[in-house]
């Protein structure tokens, strides 16, 4: 596959470990993409860590929000309204691409003839040290079973910018693209995942991802409040998805 990539990374005050992120970009064997940093007012040192980049790279892009926007969604959009590239690819700050990443993930997407996709991805910690734990990818993911199971990595994903015509993130301070991957969904699109731990997934202290309480509450008042199901419908779902986030873990 030979198609350019716009890669979004919304940073707020990610220090060191966008080095590291966009060290992992420069060191992709697929060289057709472009970065596109967009910086929420970081108030430490990654803006002049991400320009450095920039100066040494031209591939590498960062736009300034003018005023905090309290959570990645405004982020997001900005970045991929600023997007040249056939397809999208997310990345979060503080997440590491293997060098094959791209490569490996756009030859499957032709093979499958796939819109969307996503790849297995790997946890380490603060540090970036391993947590011996492999999160897998499902064959096919679509509305019905993501709702059950919300198991996309996303700094895993990359997708055909067209398909996002008349969508875009939430403004949620939490859990934008859990959301942002119903609605895709919701037009009928069909991911299909690429077994491969491609992706390393860091995972913060303190952070909503890592408590677990909190995170399920926002998965269900999503399915009450967004989804707008009803009580039975919901309690459906979340049973589903609370079996299938103990079942990843074990």
């Amino acid at each position: 596959m030979n198609r350019s990539v716009s890669i979004i990374i919304p940073c707020y005050n990610a220090g060191e470990k966008i080095r590291e992120t966009l060290n992992s970009l420069i060191r992709q064997s697929y060289t057709q993409w472009e970065a596109i940093v967009v910086d929420d007012c970081s108030t430490d040192q990654s803006v002049g860590i991400i320009s450095s980049f920039v100066r040494d790279d031209p591939r590498i892009k960062l736009i300034k929000m003018e005023k905090n926007s309290g959570g990645p969604s405004a982020p997001r959009n900005l970045g991929i309204a600023s997007a040249k590239g056939e397809l999208i690819a997310f990345l979060d700050s503080d997440d590491i691409w293997m060098p094959e990443k791209l490569e490996r993930q756009l030859t499957f997407m032709e093979k499958k003839n796939a819109l969307l996709s996503c790849t297995s991805y790997e946890l380490i910690d603060e540090t970036g040290t391993p947590k011996n734990k492999v999160i897998h990818c499902l064959p096919i993911q679509n509305y019905k079973k993501f709702l059950r199971n919300t198991n996309i990595g996303f700094s895993s994903s990359v997708l055909y910018k067209n398909l996002l015509d008349g969508i875009q993130f939430r403004p949620f301070p939490v859990a934008d693209d859990n959301q942002f991957w119903k609605d895709v969904f919701r037009k009928g699109y069909t991911m299909y995942g690429l077994d491969e731990v491609l992706v390393q997934y860091r995972v913060q202290k303190n952070s909503i991802s890592s408590n677990k309480m909190k995170w399920a509450i926002l998965i269900w008042k999503s399915y009450r409040r967004t989804e707008k199901f009803s009580f039975v419908e919901s309690l459906y779902y979340f049973s589903c998805y609370a079996f299938n986030a103990i079942k990843k873990r074990i």
